[in-house]
């Protein structure tokens, strides 16, 4: 009789992949199961989600296709090292169950703070909103998505800081199974309205009800109540919005308002005037006054001001020239190449093509990265430097095949094989291609790597 062990399940107790002790289950969170979990190698504590792919359909929402998407979205989201998301660590599969090992990281999950308390004030929402915006901007940026962003995979760390658990994990759809995230500008519009939702979550204390925009108007009519303020109001009716003139752009733009918002609710204090020291009832005064009574230490910092000004003055005319030569540098970025380029000679910039790469997550023909980065001063006329999307290379169709002729296929597509772990089976002979992962269709970036399973 098959064991717990090699069967794959997880259990308190257990050495997964003879490195990583199961200490303690944690529950389950969108289909997986957490366990609290130390690292053996490197004594530390650790996080391991594993998504169950036998025992019934009760323990296999999505069967190996989707364990297959489970481990490409961890390989992806450890290979964008954003510091905004939860850390990826480690991922495979032990047994017929996938897993993956993610940092312990500090906090408490926004799902918890709301059931502790009904709604955020404006000022608190605003701060956190700009932060959660900004580590999703940054997994946009890197070309992810996340797909399922609501209170229970928003991680809140101590001082304010917000990660996002989960980044493109397949997640349970309404209708029962898993549904796959794939990356791209579908998904992360779904994302910017999917923040919109929970945004207003926190400030109303209600889901968001999509009846909200079922007369046919792409934006929607929020009742949010006096506190929140017109202004704050409108960025969350543009990020909730459907209308494709109507919306946010990406998430940059919806981080950049969040912050102009909270600059506005909570400015800086201005610095106060340090007052004249006042002489107590009857005290003596002193033996050498200055002229007009002010003391001389009071005269000496005057002269000290009045030349600390007369320096900034200085440096202010001597930079000032300089600084009217820079400008700032416009976003390329998902531009097609024309398109960048109009963009930046039309801003005094020269305009290069640096090389062109195979990508996943951009079209053909659409810029990929840039440098020097968007929003930074440099002087006019100075080049941008773009790399050029070549588009997506494909999985082809490998089972069935020879290994050497399946190393050929992937190499014909573009692609070159990694691990090669052989199984036992029945199905067919020695040496034959069982399948891939990533699975056959699955779209991939120029450098990236397809396992091979291989029969025994």
């Amino acid at each position: 009789m098959e064991s717990r062990e090699s069967a794959g399940e997880m259990f308190p107790g257990r050495i997964v992949k003879n490195r990583y002790r199961l200490d303690e289950a944690l529950g389950t969170r969108g289909g997986y199961s957490l366990f609290s979990a130390y690292d053996l190698l490197l004594e530390q504590k650790v996080v391991v989600k594993a998504l169950e792919t036998s025992g019934g359909p009760e323990r296999a929402p999505g069967g190996k296709e989707t364990a297959a998407s489970f481990l490409a979205a961890a390989r992806r989201a450890a290979r964008l090292q954003c510091p905004g998301l939860v850390g990826v660590l480690d991922f495979g599969m032990e047994g017929e169950t996938a897993f993956v090992v993610e940092e312990a990281a500090e906090g408490a999950f926004l799902s918890d703070k709301l059931a502790e308390r009904e709604r955020m004030s404006l000022k608190g929402f605003l701060a956190f909103a700009a932060r959660a915006v900004e580590a999703l901007e940054a997994l946009h940026r890197a070309g992810g998505a996340h797909g399922d962003i609501r209170p229970e995979k928003v991680l809140l760390l101590p001082g304010g800081g917000v990660k996002l658990a989960d980044a493109g994990y397949p997640h349970p759809s309404s209708e029962g199974g898993m549904i796959s995230v794939v990356p791209g500008p579908p998904a992360q519009a779904e994302d910017i309205r999917s923040m919109g939702a929970l945004f207003y979550r926190c400030l109303t204390g209600r889901d968001f009800d999509p009846a909200l925009l079922g007369d046919g108007s792409p934006v929607p009519r929020l009742e949010l109540g006096a506190e929140v303020p017109p202004n704050v109001a409108r960025i969350l009716a543009k990020a909730l919005s459907r209308g494709e003139h109507a919306r946010f752009r990406d998430a940059g733009e919806l981080q950049r308002e969040l912050e102009a918002a909270l600059r506005r609710e909570s400015p800086l204090q201005p610095a106060l005037r340090p007052q004249a020291p006042q002489a107590a009832e009857g005290a003596a005064l002193p033996r050498r006054p200055g002229p007009l009574g002010i003391k001389r230490r009071w005269l000496i910092a005057g002269a000290c001001a009045l030349v600390l000004a007369a320096v900034a003055l200085m440096a202010w005319l001597v930079v000032l020239p300089l600084l009217r030569t820079k400008v700032e540098v416009p976003n390329l970025i998902r531009k097609n190449s024309e398109e960048a380029r109009r963009e930046a000679e039309s801003r005094g910039f020269r305009f290069r093509e640096g090389g062109a790469e195979y990508n996943a997550y951009f079209e053909a023909d659409r810029v990929i990265s840039q440098s020097p980065v968007a929003g930074k001063r440099v002087p006019k006329g100075s080049e941008i430097v773009v790399v050029i999307s070549r588009g997506a290379l494909t999985v082809p169709y490998l089972r069935g095949l020879l290994l050497d002729d399946a190393k050929a296929a992937l190499k014909r597509a573009g692609l070159e094989a990694g691990e090669v772990v052989y199984e036992d089976t029945d199905e067919y002979r020695p040496g034959v291609v069982l399948g891939s992962d990533p699975p056959e269709g699955t779209r991939l970036s120029g450098g990236e790597k397809v396992d091979l399973r291989v029969s025994r």
